[in-house]
Parts: C-alpha cells; sequence; structure tokens
C-alpha cells in the first residue's frame, strides 16, 4: 500500500528490549509520534501521539495511516494558521517525517508545514530550505527530499477550508468567531458549537483517542503576526 507519511519503516522494528531512553509520554508496546506544526511567525504545536504496532494486527497500519490524516485535520482546525513561508492565510498543508531506524520502542517525527498554496514556487522553495537545515542537523540521515501528497488531496481549482475555521462545516467567516471551543478530549479541533461537534465526531474520534497531549508555542494571541 502507499505510505503517504513516511511511517513504513518504524514499523518493520521487530519487538525487543528498549535500546534508549523512553520519555514520560512514550509507550515500549507502541509507535510513538511527535507531529511539529509550523506556521508564519515561528508558531508551532507539538502533537504527541500513540500509533499500533504492525507485529500486533495485519490493519494496525491501515489504521495508523487514517489516525495520521484525522489528527493533521484537527491540527488544521485547532488555530488560524499562516503560511509558514509568507505570512498568507494558509489553507493547505505538507510534511516530512523522520525515523530513526534503529530506535525501539520506535519513534517518528512529522514536520508539518502550513501553507498558503502548495503550487507556489515560494513554499517549494521555503520547503526546500527547511530540509536542508534538517539534512545538516541530522548529519545527512534524511536522504532525498519527499513532501508528502497534499492531505486532503485539493481538486483542480478547487479552495480548501481556512485553516482555524470550524472543524466541521469549515466555513471561513467561522474563523474569527469569538463561540469557536475545543474538543474537550483532544484540546486541539476546534468547533462552532455543540451540534458541529457531534456531526464530526465518527471522523475525528480516531485521531481524537490517540492524541497523549497538544502544546502550542509562540502564540502571543489567538492570531500570530501577519
Amino acid at each position: 500500500m502507499d505510505d503517504p507519511f513516511g511511517l513504513r519503516q518504524p514499523f518493520l522494528i521487530a519487538p525487543g528490549p528498549p535500546n534508549r531512553h523512553l520519555e514520560s509520554w512514550e509507550r515500549i508496546d507502541m509507535l510513538n509520534v511527535e507531529l511539529i506544526a509550523l506556521g508564519w511567525a515561528d508558531t508551532r504545536a507539538v502533537i504527541r501521539f500513540h500509533l499500533p504496532r504492525s507485529h500486533q494486527h495485519p490493519n494496525d497500519e491501515v489504521t495508523s495511516h487514517l489516525i495520521v490524516e484525522r489528527i493533521i485535520q484537527a491540527v488544521k482546525h485547532s488555530k488560524p494558521w499562516l503560511c509558514a513561508f509568507c505570512g498568507a492565510p494558509a489553507r493547505e498543508s505538507t510534511g516530512q517525517t523522520f525515523s530513526p531506524y534503529d530506535a525501539n520502542p520506535p519513534q517518528a517525527v512529522l514536520f508539518l508545514h502550513f501553507a498558503c498554496d502548495l503550487d507556489q514556487e515560494h513554499v517549494t522553495e521555503g520547503l526546500r530550505a527547511n530540509h536542508r537545515i534538517l539534512e545538516e542537523v541530522r548529519q545527512g540521515s534524511l536522504g532525498p527530499l519527499e513532501i508528502w501528497h497534499k492531505v486532503p488531496p485539493r481538486p483542480p481549482q478547487a479552495m480548501l477550508p481556512l485553516a482555524g475555521s470550524c472543524g466541521y462545516c469549515e466555513r471561513d467567516n467561522s474563523v474569527k468567531e469569538a463561540t469557536l471551543k475545543r474538543c474537550g478530549g483532544c484540546m486541539l479541533t476546534r468547533y462552532c458549537g455543540k451540534v458541529c461537534h457531534k456531526m464530526d465526531w465518527p471522523k475525528h474520534k480516531v485521531g481524537c483517542k490517540a492524541i497523549h497531549s497538544v502544546t502550542f508555542e509562540n502564540w502571543e494571541s489567538e492570531f500570530p503576526r501577519s
């Protein structure tokens, strides 16, 4: 199957004794994932969650990719993100994955970049620049730049919802509504109210229940400096 988030390699780690120190949030029986979302003016969010290890069940890899997709959508609707490369309102996101191949329990770091338009040259150049920095930090262990598929895919000539809009109705004008409330489970996704939250729950619960913690960094207010 496709591996859009670069998570297949960590699943290949065989069960065995730990070969590294575990942080307080990590589990020895799971794939430990840290998603770092990046926006304009160094705004970011760090989401830690757990995924099943594939030796437990044949469908665990499929389930894990679905969980990651749902969490990425939750992050999009958590804050009014601005494009990490120009400061314009963000509508799309893409990212890169770093997975230490020899770590046991397995771990992965997903870098999620918010962007105004992934087809714009300044966004592509920004992603390449970030990759070069990561390559230096990781001493060349990342390999060639591989950008995830757009999540979700954008139909031709279509415009995706604004980041920070209601997680269900996704109205652009909901971004600045003071009535938006966060899901009480994950403390990530924002909704217009109980009705939107309830309508989105069948989809949202897949990622919501996997999240261990959420931390927002460098947000002086709900809206970053543009």
